[in-house]
């Protein structure tokens, strides 16, 4: 009895342990997972008091914008953190506005001019390269230097947009079209009532007290 006693303590020990492994793995996953929220929240709000602080600063290029270019080099094999700073050209407005004024490629290193690029992946990838009309970079940045939301790749590039070519013309805002005027109500005829007589009601209400009358 006392051997399957032993036996039973020994189990229950076993048993206690595997518990709390299981609990402190449980908790440990608990904290990673709180730990990715809470960074998840705080670059949102980061995001939000960023577009705050840059107000109306708009990627706005020279007359001469739609002859620049934008380019964004990845891996052949994109990872997820290259493909996500692609993704960004579609769905940041500001990001999305630059590729459209832009002539925007991805390249990588098997595409046939990656050796003209080569150059500017001082960082490894994503490599991510703004320049003029005459080929000048304009902007660049790679690596673990390419920020980790929009916001501070669209300060960085307006700010060196504006320190290339402080003094280029931009374009001009289109005028707001002037509101075309209300039609006119159409008057009906001086020999016809303004309500037709088939629609009229037949019955008047005397109005009650604190009501208004309408004529």
């Amino acid at each position: 009895m006392k051997r399957y006693g032993a036996i039973f303590v020994a189990a229950g020990a076993l048993a206690a342990l595997a518990w709390s492994v299981a609990t402190a793995t449980n908790v440990k996953h608990e904290e990673r997972s709180l730990s990715k929220q809470l960074a998840a929240v705080k670059a949102t709000a980061d995001y939000a008091a960023s577009l705050a602080e840059i107000g109306d600063r708009v990627i706005d290029l020279p007359d001469d914008g739609h002859a620049w270019f934008t380019t964004v080099i990845t891996q052949d094999d994109p990872t997820p953190r290259e493909k996500q700073v692609v993704s960004w050209f579609d769905t940041d407005p500001q990001l999305s506005r630059l590729k459209q004024q832009t002539h925007w490629h991805v390249y990588t290193p098997k595409s046939a001019v990656y050796q003209n690029v080569a150059s500017a992946i001082v960082s490894g990838f994503p490599a991510v390269i703004v320049q003029d009309s005459t080929g000048v970079v304009v902007y660049k940045v790679s690596g673990d230097n390419v920020p980790n939301t929009p916001w501070p790749l669209v300060r960085g590039i307006i700010d060196c947009i504006r320190a290339h070519c402080p003094h280029c013309p931009r374009p001009k805002p289109k005028p707001t079209p002037a509101p075309e005027p209300a039609p006119a109500p159409v008057e009906p005829p001086a020999d016809k009532p303004v309500i037709p007589a088939s629609s009229a009601p037949t019955t008047t209400r005397r109005p009650t007290a604190g009501t208004t009358r309408c004529l």
